[in-house]
Formats: structure tokens, C-alpha cells, sequence
């Protein structure tokens, strides 16, 4: 985890996550970075070894960085460390989708309106499908006057 956090060690620890394969792999991987999975997060050189994570590992061995994801999701959509990671898992986790959906729903104006954030609905209303984003669309509609005239939210209503 130290050299995660490295500005040099980062690289061979992103090129390491490329290269595990196996399952046993992986999961003695996780188990290095258990509990430190925030502290990579929100660290500049740490974000890329999730990032790398969420891209290369499979979906059904994520399980302890979805869960940090969806427990810490608005922290992290709102820093610009946890944003790149939490763009990803919006892309990539299909079983627990339904989480991120509500949890978007019921801070879309906020995420809307916040210079990191709105580019976790963009991400969503990009990858999901119109059904999983209706309720989003409702609540950004509703507020379509107010959104519209920020800067920031607006990109969101151009989606």
C-alpha cells in the first residue's frame, strides 16, 4: 500500500495489477489492501491502483471495492481522486447497479451541481440504460430552471 501512494512505486504497482490473472491471485491482492481501500482513494498516486483494479479485475471479485464505492460514494464523487475510481465501478458493476441508481437519485441536485460530481451522472446517464436513469431524469427536469443556469449543472442538463 505504501508504494501505491508512491509517486514513483504507483507504476509497478499498476503494472503488477495488470499482470494478476488468477482468481488466488487477486484475492491475496485484496487482502493486502483491505481496510486501506479509502486511503488509496483519496490519495493522487493510490487512485490509479484501484482504477487499475476495477478496469482489469473480473466484476465477481470486486466485492470489497464495490462495497467501499457504494458505502463512500458521495465522498468520493465529490473529490477528484475517488471520482476517476467511482466513473469506473458506475461503468462496470452490473449486480449491484441498483445501489449506485439510488444512490444517485437521491443526490442529483447536489452531485449536479458540484464540480466533480456532476461527472458521476454524466457517467451514469452515458453507460445505463433510460429505464435505470428515469427517476434522474425526473428529478433534473424538475429542477431543469435552476440547473441550467449554473455552469456546472448545466453540462449535466445537456446530457
Amino acid at each position: 500500500v505504501e508504494l501505491s501512494c508512491h509517486k514513483k512505486g504507483t507504476h509497478s504497482i499498476q503494472t503488477l495489477t495488470v499482470e494478476l490473472k488468477s482468481a488466488e491471485e487477486i484475492e491475496k491482492f485484496l487482502e493486502i489492501i483491505e481496510g486501506k481501500e479509502l486511503l488509496l482513494a483519496s490519495n493522487t498516486y493510490g487512485t490509479f491502483i484501484l482504477q487499475k483494479m476495477v478496469e482489469h479485475f473480473p466484476e465477481d471479485l470486486l466485492t470489497p471495492i464495490y462495497n467501499v464505492c457504494k458505502d463512500n460514494f458521495m465522498k468520493m464523487a465529490t473529490s477528484s481522486n475517488g471520482l476517476p475510481i467511482i466513473k469506473k465501478a458506475l461503468a462496470k458493476f452490473k449486480r449491484g447497479k441498483q445501489s449506485f441508481i439510488d444512490i444517485i437519485e437521491e443526490n442529483t441536485n447536489s452531485l449536479a451541481q458540484h464540480p466533480f460530481g456532476n461527472y458521476a451522472i454524466q457517467v451514469a446517464i452515458d453507460k445505463w440504460n433510460q429505464e435505470d436513469c428515469q427517476k434522474i431524469f425526473a428529478i433534473i427536469l424538475k429542477n431543469l430552471q435552476q440547473l441550467s443556469m449554473q455552469k456546472i449543472s448545466s453540462n449535466v442538463v445537456e446530457r
